[in-house]
């Protein structure tokens, strides 16, 4: 069966057709490069209903209006098979909130330069995204907590789900990955291997909230690339 992996970006998964909309630009500093095996619209994907296995977006419901998210949830249950699954990587909402207000009482004793400021830092970024570089595709509409997605998954038919605080990207626990399907199965999905093996339960849940945290602080005082 198919597989894919949308809005992949600079990210290629193998074993995956990797698909984003937009091929990579100069001062595009949100993305690594652009690496899709095929060009198109996540709502106009040439895939028929019941046809693939696994659809992974990483990094990308967040750059869709709430409404739009609901719509493209909605889509993504269609193209599954009844065993499929769906993996979805993106800020958690209440850590972000969380996590920022550690970032900014870090950034009092910080170093002053722009990548600590509000709205910059690896925290308060989530709020908004990238809406320095002049794309708009990189900006962020929409922050999502685990249940709200959970919940939203449900009403489209994808009753099982799994919770990753420590997901297969990014920073652990101020990002989330979320594993639905309308299978049990959903519960023992491995995500795909990006930056380390993600990890749900309590395992997941200490091991991220500990690793994001501290590389939340780190970043504050480490020297800007």
């Amino acid at each position: 069966m198919t597989k894919i992996h949308v809005c992949c970006g600079g990210v290629y998964l193998k074993g995956y057709v990797n698909i984003d909309k937009y091929p990579f630009e100069a001062g595009d500093d949100s993305r690594s490069g652009c690496v899709a095996d095929l060009l198109g619209d996540v709502f106009d994907l040439p895939y028929a209903k019941g046809s693939l296995s696994e659809i992974v977006l990483v990094h990308g419901l967040e750059h869709f209006t709430r409404y739009d998210s609901v719509r493209l949830l909605e889509k993504f249950a269609e193209l599954l098979t009844p065993d499929g699954v769906l993996y979805l990587e993106m800020p958690s909402r209440n850590p972000v909130f969380f996590l920022t207000l550690v970032e900014r009482v870090f950034a009092i004793f910080a170093p002053r330069r722009p990548s600590n400021r509000f709205g910059r830092g690896p925290a308060s970024s989530m709020f908004w995204g990238n809406q320095w570089a002049g794309f708009d595709y990189e900006t962020h509409r929409y922050l999502w907590s685990a249940v709200e997605v959970v919940r939203a998954s449900r009403d489209v038919g994808l009753v099982h789900h799994a919770v990753f605080r420590l997901p297969a990207s990014h920073i652990p626990f101020r990002d989330m990955g979320v594993a639905v399907s309308r299978a049990p199965s959903a519960r023992a999905y491995c995500p795909p291997v990006i930056r380390r093996r993600a990890r749900s339960g309590l395992q997941g849940n200490l091991l991220g909230f500990a690793r994001g945290t501290a590389h939340v602080i780190l970043s504050l005082f480490r020297a800007p690339r």
